[in-house]
């Protein structure tokens, strides 16, 4: 049993293969809150989107060919690193409810490299938080959806009441 190697061992390169993929990086509601209180959602607003899935709706980071926009391909890094989404701190690791799986299993940080029980508790606790995470946005997401909808067509309504009749005239024969 002493020589035997965990099952799962994991040392982050800092590669990006995880930032260059073509999948969505799913962002949460405790990241979009972690970034407020760290003073940094307007440097990542610009950098997600509401996205309709399936009749679902989610918050992602945008790609751009492939590549998460907060990911720096010349120097090779990601831009927020330290408060990177959950979904990218529990990387390569998910959990479903019940177990924890690898997402990518040819991630070069996957194998020989020694992992300290705090760093595998928090790798963990990550893919744990990513999957509580993605209940919570179930539930949130529909409320928010609600209040963006309800917000344009206020912002709408006031901007056709500035309008003047020949502009009002000309847009309507637009939608016709």
């Amino acid at each position: 049993m002493d020589g035997e190697k965990p099952k799962f061992v994991f040392s982050c390169q800092r590669c990006g293969r995880c930032c260059e993929r073509k999948e969505e990086i799913v962002i949460h509601i405790t990241d979009m809150e972690r970034w407020s209180k760290e003073g940094m959602i307007y440097q990542v607003f610009p950098h997600i989107s509401l996205v309709e899935n399936f009749q679902m709706f989610t918050i992602q980071m945008n790609l751009e060919d492939g590549v998460c926009k907060m990911y720096d391909m010349e120097k090779k890094e990601c831009t927020i690193y330290s408060s990177r989404p959950i979904t990218c701190h529990a990387f390569p690791l998910k959990f479903n409810g019940k177990n924890y799986f690898i997402k990518d299993k040819e991630c070069p940080g996957l194998g020989d490299n020694c992992m300290s029980a705090e760093e595998l508790r928090d790798i963990r606790d990550a893919a744990k938080n990513e999957y509580i995470g993605e209940d919570m946005m179930m539930a949130v997401l529909p409320v928010l959806q609600s209040l963006i909808l309800k917000d344009t067509t206020e912002k709408s309504k006031e901007a056709y009441e500035k309008l003047t009749d020949e502009e009002k005239e000309k847009l309507e024969e637009m939608f016709k």
